[in-house]
């Protein structure tokens, strides 16, 4: 139920500056696979310790050989990017941190790659109105 959830969020969030309504044809059919991708991995692999990631990420590649996932990393360090139709990394995605001295400590969040991908994947559940249940260690 999970993966169905966060793929139905994923293709209906709205993506900055584009309109997935747009893909046709094979391009559909490729960032669909994309998509499904993603979710499978984000369903079913942040449940594992972070010590069996490097066996999902080997078992993800043999089962899902013919998409176009890149090489380097493990499976987790990659996103969809809607606007080129292909897998980003994360770690594009992470904010500068620009430290605010009239801030209290405990409120300082520094942008990490896990903060970015844990929170994309809330947001996107989250926007979409699903139930979500965040567990592990701190």
């Amino acid at each position: 139920m999970s993966l169905c959830n966060m793929l139905e969020s994923l293709l209906n969030y709205p993506h900055a500056d584009v309109n997935l309504k747009e893909y046709e044809g094979a391009e559909a059919l490729k960032l669909v696979e994309k998509c499904f991708l993603f979710c499978f991995i984000w369903s079913f692999g942040p449940s594992l310790t972070v010590k069996f990631w490097d066996e999902f990420d080997d078992v993800t590649r043999t089962v899902f050989e013919k998409m176009s996932l890149p090489n380097a990393g493990n499976v987790f360090d990659y996103c969809v990017d809607f606007t080129t139709n292909s897998f980003g990394s994360w770690t594009d995605l992470v904010p500068s941190f620009q430290y605010n001295p009239a801030l209290p400590y405990w409120s300082i969040v520094v942008p990490t790659v896990d903060t970015v991908r844990y929170a994309y994947c809330l947001k996107i559940l989250v926007k979409s109105g699903k139930s979500i249940f965040v567990t592990g260690s701190s």
